[in-house]
């Protein structure tokens, strides 16, 4: 059992389970929207001049 070899409670392998879970969802989502963003170019012109903006 993962609890054992880990020499964890299972509630704290179960918190840690969920915990990656909702990171690689929100990974997932990050990298849907990056793409869909990189596809607009409207949204590609507006991070050009944001990165405009920062070079100074």
């Amino acid at each position: 059992m993962l609890s054992a070899e880990r020499g964890e409670p299972v509630e704290a392998v179960i918190r840690d389970g969920i915990a990656l879970l909702r990171r690689e969802q929100w990974r997932r989502k990050a990298e849907i929207d990056a793409r869909a963003a990189a596809a607009d170019p409207d949204d590609r012109a507006e991070v050009a001049s944001v990165l405009r903006d920062l070079a100074g």
